[in-house]
């Protein structure tokens, strides 16, 4: 009974009975939710509350279970399924699970059609199982099931009013890009598995990097591929449209289900694989990419009328960054952009949903007006520490995060001047997204949980609970550290407690960043505030190049056109080779083939014919005319036949 109690039973197979319980909940609420009480969001909460149990059960563990495995286990070639457990994981698991719960408690998801809020529970559910997978996995492969998941809550919950034709265009493109990008991970890690290589993740101190000594072209576009599926997945390039198409699902859920829980999830990878793949020389390449694909979402965001499409550009936008400073700077400072600017979108759909319901509060009776006033200023003051959680303030763990991306990224003064203005345009961004919400409403009818909610958000962010330090990273060589134990004791690799830039370096990057924020707060509150927006002004004066930007820069023009042409290229190879070649060309070459064939084998036959009977009537002829000549009547040859054969009988007896 206490080996079943035990650790090594328990935290591998909770993580089975937790992730498959949830998947169940979520599917009998999907199938089930307009049957069960309150649309089965208690079940719902059940399966995220046995994920959160299983968290805080595994925290501050290490340890490595292999649960199976597919050919010999001990081989290179072994697809292998197993769970790590460690403090990695259970950080981005405990957020996902916690932005799911505010969701269910807030009662919010349902979007402009509450008989449908069961889906949103049961992809609260499946997205937060599917994000546990991807945290606790072992391997690829058990990350690309949680992946699968992940997307599946994505689309349920987009799929919450697809009987509209907007919402059923976001669903199909979404289904189609995710799995596309999914696919191409999956042929990548396939490629790297079938020549041998490990795909078991390790820790960062002890991964030993990929012996490329042989096999070297599919290796290298094994990773090649591995990493670019990844960037299509975590980034919306060149798919930029989907940002720009309004849903009726309300923001909140369509930003952590659809973008944020899917993206987290694919992070796990390069998270894990970080030392093997930077060690093919690949990631630099990708990072540009990310810091090319962040600038254009920004860019996007800024040309939005609706602010819920802005916030889904930014988030786009952050998470580019956070991609880029993984691949070239490392997972040290990526890690704490990662969660930070996650919390920050987060936040700012909370708070601008409280908001807008105060639109059709005008009617509200004058007893209710103070306290919807006060819960109106409430959310606003919310946007704001959202924003100071998105660019880094002082105080949060997005403070480090940034400063340590610029600091290490001053070797290449090109790849430093891309980070400031990929920073720049995310935090002026974020800051007019906080100006906007501030103009919606003078008073909401939302519940105090509702307005409040952002605040619990506002917790993981915190810097002092990352290392103990009160300004988040903001001060030198950590001269602001307490004594106190952190929530998230990270292991070495990315413990900002043992990781730091050296004075100089720290010192400019923090005068970047600082200046950066200036500058970014200052234009927003140029672009945002007085008479008239002056973003209202450059799309009435460049209306074209306005809706070109905004509507994701023709990207599905582009696509369309692409797809047009490989169409057309494909029915052209299908009419010259079936039409043309098949019917036509092959059949003409066969009969004359055939007709060549057929008269050449007549003409040998009839050559043949006449020398053979030549030849044979020639070889016929001699003992023929002999036999005739013998045969004619004439004595004088029977005379000659008797006589030789008298003389042979004598010559026989006269042997004896």
């Amino acid at each position: 009974m206490l080996g079943i109690l035990s650790a090594d039973f328990l935290i591998p197979n909770g993580l089975l009975i937790a992730g498959l319980s949830s998947v169940l909940f979520g599917v009998i609420v999907l199938s089930s939710g307009k049957r069960l009480p309150r649309q089965g969001d208690w079940l719902a909460g059940l399966g995220v509350l046995l994920i959160f149990a299983w968290v805080i059960l595994s925290w501050g563990t290490d340890h490595q279970w292999l649960v199976g495995w597919i050919w010999p286990k001990n081989e290179a070639i072994s697809l292998q399924i197993g769970i790590w457990s460690d403090v990695l994981g259970s950080t981005l698991t405990f957020v996902g699970a916690l932005l799911a719960g505010i969701l269910l408690l807030s009662r919010r998801s349902a979007g402009d059609a509450p008989q449908r809020v069961e889906r949103q529970y049961s992809a609260s559910a499946l997205s937060v199982s599917g994000l546990a997978f991807c945290w606790y996995a072992l391997t690829p492969w058990l990350v690309f099931v949680g992946l699968g998941i992940t997307l599946l809550g994505g689309v349920i919950s987009l799929a919450a009013s697809w009987d509209q034709d907007a919402d059923a265009g976001i669903v199909a493109s979404f289904i189609k890009e995710r799995v596309a990008s999914l696919t191409l991970m999956v042929i990548g890690a396939s490629a790297l598995a079938s020549m041998g290589v490990p795909l078991q993740f390790a820790h960062l101190e002890t991964v030993k990097a990929w012996d490329f000594s042989s096999g070297l072209e599919v290796q290298a576009l094994g990773a090649g591929l591995l990493v670019f599926g990844w960037v299509l997945f975590v980034l919306p390039f060149p798919f930029l449209t989907y940002l720009a198409r309004p849903s009726s699902v309300l923001p909140a859920s369509r930003l952590t289900f659809a973008q944020l829980l899917p993206s987290w999830g694919a992070f796990a990878i390069l998270f894990r694989l970080y030392p093997q793949l930077q060690a093919t020389g690949v990631l630099p390449y990708f990072g540009w990419l990310a810091l090319a694909a962040s600038v254009l979402s920004s860019f996007m965001g800024f040309l939005q009328k609706d602010w819920k499409l802005a916030l889904n550009c930014w988030l786009s936008s952050a998470f580019g960054f956070s991609a880029a400073s993984l691949l070239f700077c490392g997972p040290t400072a990526a890690f704490a952009c990662l969660i930070c600017t996650g919390l920050a979108a987060c936040m700012l759909a909370q708070s601008g949903c409280t908001l807008e319901d105060g639109k059709s509060s005008s009617e509200t009776p004058k007893a209710s007006t103070v306290n919807g006033n006060s819960k109106a200023t409430w959310a606003k003051v919310s946007a704001f520490f959202a924003a100071a959680v998105g660019t880094g303030m002082i105080g949060f763990a997005s403070c480090f995060g940034f400063i340590q991306t610029l600091g290490r990224s001053l070797y290449d003064v090109g790849l430093a001047v891309g980070f400031g203005i990929v920073l720049f345009l995310l935090s002026a961004l974020i800051f007019r997204l906080a100006l906007q919400q501030t103009q919606l409403s003078r008073s909401t009818p939302a519940s105090w949980f509702s307005v409040l909610s952002p605040y619990l958000l506002l917790i993981p962010g915190v810097g002092i609970l990352w290392n103990g330090s009160i300004s988040g990273g903001a001060l030198p060589a950590g001269v602001d550290l307490v004594q106190v134990m952190t929530i998230w004791d990270l292991p070495a690799y990315l413990n900002p407690k043992l990781i730091t830039l050296d004075e100089n370096g720290f010192l400019t990057a923090s005068w970047i960043h600082w200046w950066v924020l200036v500058i970014a707060g200052l234009a927003a509150y140029w672009f945002s505030v007085g008479k008239r927006d002056a973003v209202v002004s450059i799309t009435e004066r460049f209306p074209k190049f306005s809706s070109f930007v905004a509507h994701g820069y023709g990207m599905d023009l582009v696509l369309t056109r692409t797809f047009a042409g490989i169409h057309w290229v494909g029915n052209m190879l299908e009419t010259a080779i079936n039409d043309r070649f098949w019917n036509r060309f092959v059949p003409r070459v066969s009969k004359a083939t055939t007709e060549f064939v057929g008269k050449t084998s007549a003409s040998l036959d009839e050559a043949i014919t006449v020398r053979i009977t030549s030849g044979v009537r020639h070889f016929v002829d001699v003992p023929a005319k002999l036999l005739q000549l013998i045969h004619n009547g004439d004595v004088q040859w029977y005379l000659f036949f008797a006589i030789a054969s008298g003389i042979a009988v004598l010559i026989h007896f006269l042997r004896f």
